[in-house]
């Protein structure tokens, strides 16, 4: 509220309690009159703006730093309709409607002020509560984050009934509803990842088999959700499997290591016999190291994991 009285704009609302707000000079033990559409109002003493205390069927509180609360704000006449009766407005309810439904009332220019222009917030709040995420975090940037997607999302849903009422022609006639538009909007956003990163997938048959290409390029077919036939990579080639250390430069020997573990290349025979539908023999775990690669490997396949 403070930055945007600096910068020239006009802002207000309701505002919520909490602990050593609203100050005690507006609050209920220092105001005790409970008078329905009685408006009192302090000035704030950090910020520039004022707070404003209005009954109605309960305490509202209002700041803003466009209202004075003064004779300057006109105050405006409305026909309002008689509110449900609750134990704290029971008494003003009878003597302002009496047996009457709807009743012309005099409301202070803030209260019109805003009633008038919270509708356009309430009804994003509403569109966003339909589906929203229910994702429960710590991050403090991610409620941020998916609240903006939200609101990108709700944003091209207004933007396309707008554009649905000027131009009924060039509209979808299988999105009628928020629904089917949210389902679109997805599908759309999954068919251009798709198409970016040449996502490839096969319906054939389910069941388990394998696909070679070249010498060195090994892939796997299995069975994945929904009975689809998903292609993926499962066994690379030696060189690509771990090229990186295989390539640094200097005197490979097995030195003697103080953990143990798998031994490297055993890891990529099981691979290869697992993709081959081959039973996969005994894995090693050798206390022996490469002293350039830093990875464990037995005796007998030192030269194989460097050679070839």
């Amino acid at each position: 509220m403070i930055g945007t009285r600096k910068c020239g704009v006009a802002a207000m609302g309701t505002a919520r309690g909490r602990t050593g707000w609203p100050p005690k000079e507006i609050g209920k033990r220092s105001i005790q009159d409970v008078r329905y559409n009685s408006l009192y109002y302090m000035n704030d003493k950090v910020g520039n703006y004022r707070i404003f205390r209005w009954i109605d069927n309960n305490i509202v509180k209002l700041v803003s730093n466009v209202h004075t609360g003064t004779s300057s704000d006109k105050n405006v006449l409305r026909n309002r309709r008689k509110p449900r009766v609750n134990e704290f407005n029971y008494k003003h309810i009878r003597l302002i409607w009496g047996n009457d439904h709807r009743k012309e009332i005099t409301i202070p220019q803030i209260v019109n002020d805003y009633n008038h222009w919270m509708l356009g917030v309430d009804m994003v709040d509403q569109l966003i509560s339909y589906y929203r995420p229910k994702i429960r975090c710590k991050r403090t940037w991610m409620p941020i984050f998916l609240h903006c997607l939200d609101i990108l999302r709700v944003n091209s849903y207004v933007l396309y009934k707008e554009t649905a009422k000027d131009h009924p022609d060039v509209a979808d006639k299988n999105i009628c509803n928020h629904k089917q538009f949210l389902i679109e909007y997805i599908n759309s956003l999954i068919r251009r990842g798709n198409a970016e990163t040449k996502c490839t997938t096969i319906t054939t048959r389910p069941r388990t088999t394998t696909h070679q290409d070249d010498q060195n390029d090994l892939r796997i077919v299995h069975k994945g959700k929904k009975g689809r036939i998903v292609m993926k990579r499962s066994c690379p080639s030696l060189a690509e499997y771990d090229n990186v250390r295989r390539s640094r430069p200097g005197e490979h020997e097995l030195i003697k290591s103080t953990t143990q573990s798998t031994c490297r290349y055993c890891q990529y025979l099981v691979l290869l016999a697992k993709a081959k539908n081959f039973e996969p023999k005994g894995v090693k775990r050798p206390r022996s190291i490469c002293n350039v690669c830093s990875v464990h490997l037995c005796k007998e396949h030192f030269d194989a994991f460097h050679f070839n």
